[in-house]
């Protein structure tokens, strides 16, 4: 606890007053003498099947046919056994195995030997792990992805199998439900219980006999969302990311409501619309949602399967004020910028000390992009990728203006090490001429070296330029420092960006793959190209490059730096 801050323990010791109470309450309900409350008549038919929005791979089941087992960017060769004797590559692979999102590849390969295997797979898993017990396995999220994924690939493990396999399928996805029911609230804090939540809806809405659980579930799911989407349609984990795996699992729920006939939980299909105005508003102009706060790779086809439910896609969200980004747009010019502080202790597992970078993006491409966070095969670049120098912003004597919170429970207890201020950020924007103008300052240097970042953004009517100013200096008067810090502003140049040095050592020019040219100068700092790493992709980490300037502060420095289109 050493560590930790005053209120930081005592934010952890809430933490772990509520999860020992949830995991009592659980242990409680688990009790077979309570079956009865949660249990159904009838457990023996599916009343319907929900889409699966998610992207399938039919050559999955050929890769398996062959004894590759790969999930999660991690590879594991089964060499004759049963997957689930296999030891584990990492914990993300273990976690996507036993959430069986994988059977959607078998049902897309749509041939005999497909639904086999299977089978054969739903079967040994039965036998392995069937019974609910202590472990990964049974986490509460875990199962309850696996329940959503034999529901809506029934027709592939349930259709044309004898009874015995039927009648033993069946049976456990009436165990699952009644499981859930019981250890909801022991999910962590955030997506997981959502998720958790979201698979208990699906289940009653699916499963035969369990129409008279829907009320109180959704009242649950109610009180979840109220706690978690933000009135901009924003996640309290400030990771776009989240919007996109929540509405993956949202979007057909709702559509099981509609096709039963029930009525929808109260403030449900309004958050669904929040949250999908939002994910628009986080989209570049490539198609891509911003990089910050733990956002990884995303397919943009799942992106654009998502906005496709977006019935009024012609009005847009107008600001973020809850999430704290902004998006400044002028001709083919979007700008998004973070300007926020992490989330509560519990949520801040996967937040990134990005705190007023910027994206940028001119028509169809990408200019200048942070890290972002690599998936789970390549965890070993997270720390990297969520310091601050992997983000277009300041970076103060190498430092970060973040710091991450080294608490052995507490990262038990959130599954991740969460990431603490800065505690204040404030941020104003105004029209300018047809033009937008930004004003912002954090102060997570200030505990360091006595500095506030302040930075302010221009872009004006046309799109064609876009210009800013940072500066380091104290929070008011005047501040001479004992010696002089090295400062660096970090501007991450998309993979397929080339960047061309000019005559003048204060310029580059920047060519995208359609033919625009943008002049990058800047004034106040040494201007370097250097080599950068991009950490948001499916394949892992790909080089690129990045703009730096680099100076040093005695108290008080000003860097002012500009990118005007020019002509092709």
């Amino acid at each position: 606890m050493s560590r930790l801050t005053l209120a930081e323990q005592t934010r952890l010791a809430k933490l772990m007053v509520d999860r020992s109470c949830r995991s009592a309450s659980a242990r409680l309900k688990r009790s077979p003498m309570l079956k009865w409350r949660y249990g159904a008549p009838v457990a023996d038919k599916l009343l319907i099947v929900p889409q699966d929005l998610r992207s399938s791979d039919p050559s999955f089941a050929s890769e398996v046919e062959f004894g590759h087992f790969g999930l999660a960017g991690s590879m594991a060769m089964l060499e004759g056994q049963s997957v689930f004797d296999v030891v584990p590559p990492n914990a993300s692979w273990a976690r996507e195995l036993h959430g069986f999102g994988w059977l959607r590849h078998f049902y897309a390969a749509g041939h005999v030997a497909a639904q086999d295997c299977a089978l054969a797979l739903v079967a040994d898993w039965r036998r392995a792990h069937g019974r609910p017990s202590k472990g990964l396995v049974w986490e509460p999220a875990i199962a309850g992805r696996r329940m959503m994924s034999w529901i809506v690939n029934a027709p592939l493990i349930l259709d044309g199998i004898d009874q015995a396999t039927y009648d033993a399928t069946t049976d456990c996805l009436a165990d699952h439900f009644v499981y859930l029911s019981a250890t909801w609230r022991d999910a962590p804090e955030g997506q997981q219980r959502l998720e958790t939540l979201t698979a208990l809806l699906t289940g009653a809405l699916c499963i035969a006999g369990h129409d008279h659980n829907l009320a109180p579930l959704g009242q649950a799911l109610k009180a979840e969302l109220d706690k978690q989407i933000l009135p901009d349609g924003g996640h309290v984990t400030r990771n776009p990311g989240v919007l996109i795996e929540l509405l993956l699992d949202f979007l057909p729920l709702r559509q099981c409501f509609v096709t039963r006939e029930r009525k929808l939980p109260d403030g449900f299909d309004d958050a669904v619309r929040r949250m999908l105005k939002m994910v628009q508003f986080m989209r570049l102009g490539d198609g891509r949602l911003g990089r910050f706060n733990g956002m990884s790779a995303h397919m943009i086809d799942v992106l654009s399967t998502v906005l496709a439910y977006d019935d009024r896609p012609h009005e847009k969200l107008a600001s973020a004020g809850h999430s704290k980004y902004l998006r400044l747009e002028r001709g083919k010019l979007i700008v998004l910028m973070d300007a926020g502080s992490p989330p509560e202790l519990e949520l801040a597992a996967a937040a990134h000390a990005g705190c007023l970078s910027i994206e940028v993006s001119s028509g169809a491409h990408a200019i200048f992009v942070n890290g972002g966070a690599p998936v789970p095969a390549n965890d070993e670049w997270t720390t990297t990728a969520r310091a601050t120098a992997s983000h277009n912003t300041v970076c103060l004597g190498g430092k970060s203006s973040s710091r991450l919170v080294r608490n052995e429970r507490l990262e038990a207890l959130i599954c991740g090490v969460p990431i603490s201020g800065p505690a204040g950020v404030q941020c104003s924007s105004r029209d300018v001429d047809g033009g937008l103008e930004v004003e912002a300052f954090h102060d997570g240097y200030f505990h360091r070296f006595k500095l506030l970042h302040r930075r302010r953004l221009e872009i004006d009517a046309t799109g064609k330029r876009f210009a800013g100013v940072d500066r380091l200096g104290p929070q008011r008067g005047q501040l001479r420092l004992p010696q002089d810090v090295p400062f660096a502003i970090h501007f991450h140049l998309d993979a397929d960006v080339e960047c061309l040095p000019n005559h003048a050592e204060d310029e580059v020019t920047l060519a995208l793959s359609d033919g625009q040219r943008w002049r990058f100068q800047a004034s106040g700092a040494a201007l370097t190209i250097e080599d950068s790493v991009h950490y948001a992709e499916i394949t892992g980490p790909r080089p690129s490059v990045q703009i730096v300037l680099r100076a040093a502060t005695f108290g008080e420095s000003e860097v002012r730096w500009s990118m005007e289109q020019v002509d092709e």
